[in-house]
């Protein structure tokens, strides 16, 4: 994670909609800042929803990192299926 850098736009839910839709996979880990900014939905509230129903009979684990403040959309991801929520605050200045 050293090696990554932000920049752009963040498209929380095309990302998890794949991560759930993959039938090998059980558990997955969101890594974010937690602000959606891009994609075909941007609503906290909307990507939730849509999330919670295409999971409902997979269960597919959501365990959420949220990097800078604390956002409800990844602690709410991370409740609705199981998962653990962790915040990482950023010291101050740091990008």
């Amino acid at each position: 994670m050293d090696g990554l850098k932000a920049d752009g736009g963040t498209n929380v839910y095309d990302g998890l909609m794949a991560a759930v839709a993959d039938e090998s996979v059980d558990t997955n880990y969101l890594v974010s800042d937690g602000e959606p900014t891009d994609g075909p939905r941007t609503e906290p509230d909307d990507i939730l929803e849509a999330i919670v129903s295409e999971n409902r009979f997979r269960k597919t684990r959501i365990n959420t990192i949220q990097l800078g403040e604390d956002q409800v959309l990844m602690r709410e991801l991370a409740d609705s299926s199981g998962g653990k929520y962790r915040l990482l605050e950023v010291a101050p200045g740091v990008k």
